[in-house]
């Protein structure tokens, strides 16, 4: 067997290994029924590229139709027949005349995007869109495949880049940083605010927006389908288009991590007509090809697509007779090992340093090799110069491109073998950067963790390097010992990008290597940063995120931009309904001349009669017309609680719990002799969120055990979704009915129930034997939002059962009084700041827990409930800049180099 053969071999196998299409069918069809028509499938396409007519000639009645509304014959045909080479070769011509006349430079805009929404329909204020452009660069990826496959290794070559290049356009055109997210183009250059499934598709190729970027991309897209944003709905009818929206979510599916459980959950039942012209038959047969799952695009994301540069060189070298036998031979053993590699499902330790030794040694070689291509020197050293002289100017230009590409491609190799080896042995190293986009020439803050999940490891000599940048983050020899019960490692560092970055996307490639069991393990992974032109503009919440009492609350925007002359800006949002703002919006302001830094003071009312739950809002600042930055905030209506506790005796309490509601005035005696009765749980106990901090209410004990009780109204009875959130062992009951028992502290925790008319119970026990950790209650529709007409009847409760404010036990109080909460102030001198938290270890260091608020003359004031003992905490200053108290001499050093004040509750 020739060694192109084998190599040939080699890839196929890959290929088959990969996108194999085993896995359930739809519930809606048969098994054998899916496979017979996907033979028809088969059949059907094999005779359209036999005859020879244009895509525009199928009648609405043939199973191919939908090729005319959505470009994607070259993908249509590779996962069709990417198990039969052969096939692939014979229909590469005609394969690659369809798809280049879809987007031919007459078909194109003068910067070579396909104009239109790619809906088909006629909407004159889009200019481009997203959908058809990234289907456009799909279709170069899926053609470059065939080509490959077909033996065609200059055209694979050219459609790989040509697909790479123009896939990373469409990302950096299309993503807009101050909103995270994907929109069409309108005719005067905007960006057009919009939210529908098919505007994620740039991410499904590609390789500038890290991987946390994605993820983080993917929820705020399901967060707006979900109803929290209004506005124009540009592209919502993909939604009731099955041919379109089986399509998308198949492509969508290959994103890490993508949410698609949610997004099948607003898309159309697969299979159903949706009127657009062609019989509901013909169209089902599409619908359930691309609803199979696993992914049926899987096939043009395979692990090894990432080395196809170096497979294609050695592809092309041995084609050629360029590379002596040995040179050749052992270069096609590595790629053998590699591709296997890259193919696995799982890697131990020893595997994944052997599989990172092996990529290293391909970069010195193609290194070497890519340097003599360029200078010309030395050839005869790793070719035939007599061949190489005789190649045509178009294969030495495309060889030697390959040789550059195949470097990238094994470092992106290191990457692929890292998120094998973190999923299969649960060591996982994970980076957190900025998540809004940071200014042109500023420091970049992020933190890096390293936990093993499974098993007990020992690690030393931990190194960290980014972008050329590398810390050593271990001081002492000692070994960080990880493992389940260990707690993760975590550092927290600054990136200085290089002078001149342009902003927009910028790749942030990375890697963390340590030692091991005696082996140098490297993880490697590509997360990516978005630096503007200079503004930086905050939203800041002086009181916090909490909508109760009677007054609004106050929110600022702080700008700082050196303006050089008067800029006119404008303030927009959305809210839900019974949520407004005053000034009303949208606002306008100005920038004045040498301005340094301005600030818009809101302040966000609400109705008396609003419903409990979460109020997603959204607020956009625009300077001359241009988008600056935008927020997603999330303000809370919290429920009101009571609370009985805390006890001791875990048993009575969740075995009485029931019988502590039937009557809210009476005084309970526990087994070890307290007596105890219902108080109102305080505002200083509650988070940011809403959520109850047992701590607050009964200090630090461990062993202990509370019971919290509140009261839902409803106008009629309907169903909603309930959501608890406690890393506590926590009972739920609603109208004394048993929903929830929580052995393990399993977290998060929801469901469904009926509320009925009138007042509802809902009760809620909950015990730690360590520390306690917040319990979070809340009800909601199924979209996540507040249910309309709910109320929380606590107030009338207070008052019909004289039920005072955390008063102490009645009996026996020196049983709890030295941990007994006490009120502590902290205040800070900061004019210049535009927000200011406390963050400390009564709070988790968690920045929105204990936000302060700003008194005349620039004083920032913060009042904390908190039990007795010493505490360590920072002021925390616009979200990024962390400082001691200064009214406070008295400190310890953090871990990090630096100081913590204390606080000594007394």
């Amino acid at each position: 067997m020739s060694g192109n053969r084998i190599v040939k071999l080699i890839v196929m196998a890959a290929v088959t290994v990969i996108s194999t299409l085993t896995g359930p069918s739809p519930a809606f069809c048969h098994p054998q029924q899916n496979e017979s028509r996907e033979i028809m499938l088969r059949e059907q396409l094999v005779s359209f590229l036999q005859n020879g007519g244009s895509i525009e000639s199928i009648p609405s009645s043939h199973a191919l139709y939908p090729l005319r509304e959505m470009p994607s014959v070259a993908m249509f045909s590779y996962l069709l027949l990417r198990q039969d080479p052969g096939m692939l070769e014979r229909f590469y011509p005609r394969i690659n005349d369809l798809v280049m006349a879809r987007i031919s430079a007459d078909l194109t805009l003068e910067n070579g995007f396909l104009p239109g929404d790619g809906m088909g329909s006629a909407r004159g204020i889009i200019l481009m869109s997203p959908f058809p452009n990234a289907l456009a660069a799909l279709e170069l990826r899926a053609l470059y495949l065939i080509a490959l496959a077909a033996g065609r290794y200059e055209d694979a070559l050219e459609l790989r880049t040509w697909s790479r290049e123009f896939s990373q356009a469409v990302v950096k055109t299309f993503y807009d940083h101050t909103n995270d997210s994907f929109f069409p183009v309108s005719e005067e250059g905007y960006y057009l605010i919009a939210h529908s499934p098919e505007l994620l598709l740039p991410m499904t190729a590609d390789e500038v927006l890290g991987e946390t970027a994605r993820t983080r991309i993917s929820n705020r897209l399901m967060y707006k389908m979900d109803g929290v944003s209004t506005g124009n709905r540009y592209g919502a009818e993909i939604r009731n288009s099955p041919s379109h929206s089986s399509l998308v979510r198949a492509l969508l599916s290959t994103i890490d991590r993508f949410p698609t459980d949610r997004l099948d959950a607003m898309m159309v039942t697969p299979g159903r007509g949706d009127g657009s012209g062609s019989t509901a038959p013909a169209r089902n047969s599409w619908i359930e090809f691309w609803d199979r799952r696993p992914s049926r695009c899987e096939a043009l994301f395979p692990e090894w697509d990432c080395i196809s540069p170096l497979i294609l060189f050695s592809l092309f070298t041995e084609r050629e007779s360029l590379l002596e036998e040995k040179n050749l031979r052992s270069l096609k053993e590595d790629l053998e090992k590699l591709t296997a590699a890259l193919s696995s499902d799982s890697a131990g330790l020893e595997t994944h340093a052997a599989s990172i030794r092996l990529v290293n040694s391909l970069l010195a070689r193609m290194s070497d090799f890519s340097s003599s291509l360029d200078s010309g020197e030395r050839l005869w050293k790793f070719l035939d110069e007599a061949k190489w002289n005789r190649l045509s100017p178009r294969s030495k230009k495309l060889l030697t491109a390959a040789c550059k590409d195949a470097i990238s491609g094994l470092m992106s190799a290191k990457a692929a073998l890292t998120r094998i080896f973190m999923r299969s042995s649960g060591i996982v190293a994970e980076i957190h950067m900025p998540d809004r986009s940071v200014p042109s020439g500023r420091g970049i803050d992020f933190d890096i963790s390293i936990k093993s999940a499974e098993t007990p490891l020992g690690i030393e000599q931990v190194f960290l390097q980014v972008s050329g940048t590398r810390w050593k983050l271990t001081d002492g020899p000692e070994k960080i010992l990880l493992g389940p019960g260990e707690k993760r490692m975590g550092w927290k560092r600054t990136l200085v990008l290089p002078p001149g970055t342009d902003p927009g996307i910028v790749p942030v490639p990375l890697f963390v290597d340590f030692l091991c069991e005696g082996k140098r393990i490297e993880l490697h992974m590509l997360e990516s940063v978005t630096l503007t032109m200079g503004y930086d503009v905050s939203l800041s919440f002086a009181n916090g995120r909490k909508l109760e009492g009677d007054k609004g609350l106050p929110v600022n925007i702080t700008i700082r931009h050196q303006a050089g002359n008067i800029i006119q800006g404008m303030v927009e949002g959305v809210f839900l309904k019974g949520i407004h703002c005053t000034p009303e919006l949208p606002a306008r302001f100005a920038l004045k001349d040498g301005s340094v830094l301005t600030e818009l003071p809101l302040e966000i009312g609400f109705a008396e009669s609003l419903s409990p739950g979460n109020y997603p809002l959204t607020l956009s600042v625009s300077l001359d017309g241009n988008s600056i930055a935008s927020f997603d905030e999330v303000l809370v209506r919290p429920l009101e609680w009571i609370h009985i506790g805390p006890l001791t005796n875990r048993r009575w309490a969740l075995e009485e719990a029931l019988e502590l509601q039937d009557n809210l005035s009476g005084i309970y005696v526990t087994p070890d002799g307290n007596e105890l009765k219902w108080r109102k749980v305080a505002p200083g106990a509650c988070g940011g969120d809403g959520a109850v901090l047992p701590d607050r209410l009964y200090g630090s004990k461990p062993d202990q055990c509370m019971i919290l009780y509140t009261a839902i109204s409803m106008r009629s009875s309907e169903k909603v979704r309930w959501n608890l959130e406690s890393g506590n062992v926590v009972s739920l009951w609603i109208n004394a009915a048993p929903v929830l028992n929580s052995e393990h502290g399993e977290t998060p925790q929801s469901g469904i129930t009926v509320l009925k008319k009138g007042r509802n119970a809902v009760l809620i026990a909950a015990s730690w034997s360590d520390s306690a950790a917040p319990v979070l209650f809340s009800m909601s529709d199924e979209a996540g939002l507040p249910v309309a007409g709910m109320g929380n009847d606590i107030g009338s409760i207070l008052e019909t059962y004289a039920i005072s404010l955390d008063s102490p036990p009645e009996k026996n109080p020196g049983a709890f009084s030295g941990d007994q909460p006490r009120e502590v102030t902290l205040e800070l001198d900061m004019p210049d700041a535009a927000e200011v938290s406390v963050i400390g270890e009564f709070n988790n260091w968690t920045p929105d827990s204990d936000p302060m608020r700003k008194k005349g003359a620039g004083r920032w004031s913060v009042t904390l409930l908190l039990p007795r003992g010493i505490y360590q905490y920072k002021f925390l200053v616009d979200r990024k800049t962390k400082i001691i108290d200064p009214s406070n001499d008295n400190n310890e050093p953090d871990g990090f180099g630096g100081l913590n004040s204390v606080l000594a509750v007394k």
